[in-house]
């Protein structure tokens, strides 16, 4: 059995994630892969989680959904981050523990998550995983990486993170899903602010599926193609951005593949 969980150490998480960020880190993640501490600690300390008693007989009933486990490699000092979800209710919870050199327990603290602060954690993982994750690099310096999650029904969730070196990331909460909720293609910015996003087509949609945003990924609009003659009602389909190419934020090119008389064109 997993120990009984505490309420003492209210704040572990924010303990944790200064550990994690700290020098002579060794992450191990029990899916995906994070190149840096950093990373995780600044999600974490913008957080604000509540610390909840479980019962005694809960953590049995309990799925574990991730494991990130942090050594200092010039100690033994260990950290955990565990995410379960509850087989009864559904519920998510992350428990964080921690050790000291000597294998005192110095934190062991249950918190109850949203079903959004689990996927977070997830796509926080899944950075460094280039079959999800869509990046585009800044030209004044800097990359922004889009993990892409949870594709069903041609919908999937999307995760915005910026990063000045390439290891560490800021997440950037945004509303692109509020908009589009669908499968990703590609991905350009141009600036820290500004940058665009293509979706595949959809045989529904009736225009290119494109949006930008011009406050680094925070608010996103649908971008309005002038296509002319070109349209559902003249015997176009399949209508969708294949390849964006701007050099500043003003000026470029977006190249639209659509089918008509069951031929393809651009």
């Amino acid at each position: 059995k997993r120990s009984p969980p505490s309420r003492a150490g209210g704040e572990a998480y924010q303990q944790f994630a200064a550990f994690a960020a700290a020098d002579n880190r060794e992450i191990l993640v029990s899916e995906g892969q994070l190149d840096s501490g950093r990373t995780l600690a600044n999600y974490l300390e913008s957080r604000d989680w509540t610390a909840v008693e479980l019962p005694e007989t809960q953590p049995d009933q309990l799925e574990e959904q991730l494991l990130i486990r942090v050594q200092d490699t010039q100690s033994d000092r260990l950290g955990t981050l565990s995410v379960f979800r509850a087989v009864e209710n559904g519920a998510y919870y992350a428990r964080i523990a921690m050790t000291a050199a000597d294998g005192t327990v110095t934190a062991d603290v249950w918190y109850e998550l949203s079903e959004e602060e689990t996927r977070w954690l997830w796509a926080l993982a899944q950075i460094s995983n280039s079959e999800i994750t869509l990046r585009a690099a800044i030209p004044d310096g800097g990359e922004m990486a889009m993990v892409c999650a949870g594709p069903a029904m041609g919908s999937e969730w999307h995760y915005f993170f910026y990063s000045e070196n390439g290891t560490d990331y800021v997440p950037v909460e945004g509303n692109l899903d509020d908009q589009y909720a669908r499968v990703a293609e590609s991905m350009l910015f141009v600036s820290r602010d500004v940058g665009f996003v293509s979706f595949r087509f959809e045989f529904a949609e009736t225009a290119p599926d494109l949006f930008r945003t011009a406050d680094g990924g925070e608010t996103w609009q649908r971008v309005t193609l002038p296509m002319g003659d070109i349209s559902a009602e003249n015997g176009y389909t399949g209508m969708h951005v294949t390849d964006i190419a701007f050099e500043d934020k003003k000026n470029g090119a977006i190249t639209v593949s659509m089918a008509y008389g069951g031929g393809a064109a651009d």
